[in-house]
This record gives structure tokens, C-alpha cells and sequence, in this order.
């Protein structure tokens, strides 16, 4: 049996793994990662990848129901093929921007069901929209979002 924490990853990189997406990146290949760390080189291909972030809860009754929340990370980065050019646009950018919002859109009104439980999505922050030192510096993509998990137990 896996935390709860765990279990919601998992099946994030299941629903993300199982939608189809709009070309070029019809098909994610999500995994969960505790240290989502890429060589530059290994970046080639866009890697998504899924972080348990926090957990909490309340105590809403003396038996002690609690409303649990629970935050996960969804991580996109993507080597460029070229740096960003002088005019500061990218259609490779557009495209991962694109999809980035796709994602979220997904997620927003996707309830979860994690060991018999639903668990529903009631916050998603992609902030920042994408790290424009590391666009500008290493052509590398770089952007998450959190989305925030409620339940109770």
C-alpha cells in the first residue's frame, strides 16, 4: 500500500499518460520522480514529470475527520532545437505553451479516484508560465504546474 500522496502521482501520470493531447505532443510520457533533475542533453525530448509536493489537513470533527489537501507538481522541460531568435519568439515555445494549457485545462475538472476515494482538483497555479533565464541562457523550456487535491479521511 502506498501513501496517498503516492497514489495521487500515480494516477496523475496515469490520466496524463492515457489522454491524447494535440500534435506534436499527442502522447505524454509522464513519470513520477522525487528529484526531477535533466542533463541539458537529456532534454531532446520533452519530459514531464510528475512530484508529490505537500500534504495537509484539518481536523473537522473530535473522531477525528480531517479535509485533506494534497499538492502535486506537474514538470515540463524541453531542450530547444535553437535558442530563442532576436525577435523573442519560438514556435517550438508556442507549442509547449500551448500544450502546457492543455494540460491544466484537463486536469481542472478531472476528479481522481485514489483507493476507493475520490479526490477532486480545487486549485491549479502554473507560475511561472515558463523560466525565461533558462529560455534565454540554455534554450531549455522550463515550467510547472501545482495542482491542488481535495479529500477527506
Amino acid at each position: 500500500m502506498a501513501a496517498e500522496i503516492l497514489a495521487l502521482a500515480d494516477a496523475v501520470v496515469q490520466a496524463l499518460n492515457g489522454h491524447a493531447f494535440a500534435a506534436p505532443y499527442a502522447a505524454l510520457n509522464a513519470r513520477r520522480l522525487y528529484v526531477p533533475v535533466w542533463k541539458l542533453a537529456d532534454l531532446g525530448a520533452l519530459q514531464v514529470t510528475v512530484v508529490p509536493k505537500a500534504g495537509g489537513g484539518v481536523v473537522m470533527e473530535r473522531g477525528g475527520r480531517r479535509d485533506m489537501s494534497y499538492d502535486v507538481d506537474i514538470g515540463f522541460q524541453r531542450k530547444l532545437a535553437a535558442p530563442v531568435d532576436a525577435a523573442r519568439t519560438q514556435p517550438d515555445v508556442d507549442a509547449l505553451m500551448l500544450l502546457v494549457e492543455s494540460v491544466g485545462d484537463f486536469l481542472a475538472t478531472l476528479p481522481l479516484t485514489v483507493a476507493g476515494k475520490t479526490l477532486r482538483p480545487a486549485a491549479l497555479v502554473n507560475e511561472p508560465i515558463f523560466d525565461p533565464a533558462r529560455l534565454d541562457e540554455d534554450a531549455e523550456f522550463l515550467t510547472a504546474w501545482t495542482v491542488s487535491y481535495k479529500t477527506s479521511r
